[in-house]
């Protein structure tokens, strides 16, 4: 993958680190569902 980014012209190459970056922030600030643990039922 680096070396097709490197591969571009620098315009695009910005345009896609700049995507990939705010991608990564979005995952980051994702929340997780909760599930909570429960002990298992006395057979």
């Amino acid at each position: 993958m680096r070396a097709r980014l490197d591969e571009m012209p620098d315009d695009q190459r910005t345009e896609v680190e700049t995507a990939s970056k705010l991608l990564r922030r979005a995952r980051a600030a994702r929340q997780l569902p909760i599930v909570p643990i429960t002990p298992a039922a006395p057979a």
